[in-house]
Parts: structure tokens; C-alpha cells; sequence
């Protein structure tokens, strides 16, 4: 699953986001501005990321809850279930 996750979200979330963006011309905008170019897909890459891993987590923790098995760590309240 979170394998697919990053895949869904390199894709979509980068790939087809920046195309549609190059082809509406927010691109060409972007570059009038002050904005360096690299900052500006820095912060997109940095979006990405931070939008997977928010999505890695909560797979994470819906697999821990729903599956009933114990945390590595023992802190996992939802394994607490009998």
C-alpha cells in the first residue's frame, strides 16, 4: 500500500500537477516574479513529500489499529484490545 502511495503521489501529485501548470501558464507567472526557480520547485517537491508522508502514516496507523497486532515499541493503544 504504501508503495502504491508513493507512486500515486509522485505521479499525480508531481508529475501531472506540474504539466497542468507549465500548460496554463502558472509557470510563466512564476517566472515574473522575484521567486527563484529552484525555490519554487523546492517547495513543491517539499509538498509532495510532506502530503506522503502524512499518507505513509496514516496507512501505518490504520494497519497497526486494524490488524490488532503489536507495536514494535509497546506504545500502540490499539493493539491493547482483547
Amino acid at each position: 500500500m504504501i508503495g502504491y502511495g508513493v507512486a500515486s503521489t509522485a505521479f499525480a501529485g508531481l508529475a501531472i500537477t506540474m504539466v497542468i501548470r507549465r500548460e496554463s501558464g502558472v509557470l510563466k507567472r512564476v517566472r515574473a516574479t522575484p521567486l527563484p526557480p529552484g525555490t519554487y520547485i523546492g517547495a513543491v517537491l517539499a509538498s509532495t513529500f510532506i502530503t506522503f508522508l502524512i499518507e505513509a502514516t496514516t496507512i501505518i496507523v490504520l494497519g497497526r489499529c486494524s490488524s490488532m497486532s503489536a507495536c514494535p515499541t509497546g506504545r500502540c493503544r490499539c493493539s491493547e484490545r482483547s
